[in-house]
């Protein structure tokens, strides 16, 4: 039976309720599951079902998305504000010890979480995502950076409800899946219209004009320069396939962490999630006890010596007070 706590955190930055649920049973480290852009918590059921009462588990939503409000002013949906509403649930929850597992737009996030908040991140796992400026190497060419503020960005905000109020009745039929295929973002050997309905029917409910700022900001935004600095084990997961992230974008990122380890999935697409969902689990549970647990049980050794020096030094400074 799953067990879990949900809820909403007001948002640090202007209320924006930020919905959650937190499944606490399991030893640490906490794994939290960030979403990509456009995307509900539907990717991660595969994982959230095989870390089951193995590991304490938070999945949310984006302001705007899911079971998440929608904030009184679009604009404010930039990275940093997104970041500041994931540390609201953080902080609600007094969790540390946490693995942050992104997918897409997710390891844009996640870097960026990193930046600000180092502190408690024990690990990461970029999954079939960028370090940032996403649209000058989808499907890898730089048209979509070209022509999204000026055509899209202003066709989205004017008439973007529209269209998904006109497209929303046959988000459950097989026409979307289709069109996936076509853009090859799905591998139709390794998914399924069945697997991929929950994607597409949130997508249909997606407020539009405020996804176009999401967008705009996303499009703007690059993490590169806190890849360096990263100190934490990190597994990347690539797509063979994957058209919205080329592969040799997770091959430039691995060569950019110090930290970083990473696995290919053949054939795998954007979509590989839900395509490779037992290998996924297997090589993040191998990663947990093979990377994050030594690197959680040598920090705590690192923490633990200041404080015994400290003690030595003021035993021998009192031996020293008293002979005199």
């Amino acid at each position: 039976m799953e067990e879990f706590n949900e809820g909403y955190v007001k948002s640090p930055v202007d209320g924006t309720r930020i919905w959650y649920r937190f499944y606490p049973e399991g030893e640490k480290p906490v794994i939290i599951f960030s979403n990509g852009i456009a995307c509900d918590t539907s990717y991660w059921r595969y994982l959230v079902r095989d870390f089951m009462g193995k590991h304490p588990m938070l999945i949310w939503d984006y302001r705007g998305h899911g079971n998440s409000d929608l904030p009184s002013d679009f604009t404010k949906s930039s990275m940093d504000i997104l970041v500041e509403d994931l540390h609201a649930i953080v902080k609600h929850l007094e969790l540390n010890n946490y693995i942050l597992v992104g997918h897409s737009m997710g390891v844009q996030f996640n870097y960026e979480y990193y930046k600000h908040y180092p502190e408690d991140v024990v690990g990461l796992v970029p999954i079939l995502g960028t370090y940032g400026y996403p649209f000058k190497t989808f499907f890898d060419m730089d048209i979509m950076e070209k022509i999204y503020p000026t055509l899209l960005y202003p066709f989205l905000k004017k008439f973007g409800n529209l269209l998904i109020s006109t497209i929303a009745p046959i988000a459950s039929t097989s026409i979307p899946f289709y069109i996936g295929l076509a853009l090859k973002s799905i591998n139709p050997c390794l998914s399924s219209k069945e697997k991929m309905r929950p994607y597409f029917e949130h997508l249909a409910k997606l407020n539009m004009e405020f996804a176009a700022e999401m967008f705009l900001h996303m499009s703007r935004h690059t993490a590169e320069d806190v890849l360096p600095e990263i100190k934490v084990p990190v597994l990347i997961i690539a797509g063979e396939n994957d058209t919205f992230t080329p592969l040799w974008l997770s091959q430039k990122m691995k060569d950019m962490i110090p930290t970083a380890e990473m696995i290919i999935l053949e054939k795998g697409s954007h979509a590989a999630l839900v395509e490779y969902p037992d290998l996924i689990h297997c090589k993040i549970k191998e990663f947990i006890q093979e990377r994050v647990i030594p690197y959680i049980q040598q920090q705590h050794k690192i923490l633990k010596m200041p404080q015994q020096k400290n003690n030595i030094r003021t035993r021998k400074t009192r031996r020293g007070r008293e002979e005199k």
